[in-house]
């Protein structure tokens, strides 16, 4: 994970996907998931060591089915576009 900004991260160690994030103080603002749950459980571990409140959230750019998947296993609030997000329902 690189910070690129003060409280602003990139991680690009996920084949297909960069993943970031921006450490508030109430929280995470998560933008993407890994393409498994595995990795999903991984990027979840290493975001806990970052500053910031409890308070997560997960913005998925897009509704590839790898990220809804990784998505699932990263327990937070997750913002997404519509059809995304009806994707994520079924």
């Amino acid at each position: 994970m690189h910070e690129i900004a003060s409280n602003v991260y990139i991680e690009e160690q996920y084949h297909g996907v960069t993943l970031g994030a921006i450490a508030a103080p109430r929280g995470l603002i998560q933008i993407d998931a890994p393409p498994s749950p595995e990795d999903a459980r991984s990027w979840r571990a290493s975001l806990m060591n970052l500053s910031g409140g409890m308070e997560r959230a997960l913005v998925n750019l897009d509704a590839h089915p790898d990220r809804t998947l990784g998505a699932r296993a990263m327990d937070c609030t997750v913002i997404a576009h519509e059809k995304t997000a009806g994707i994520f329902r079924t």
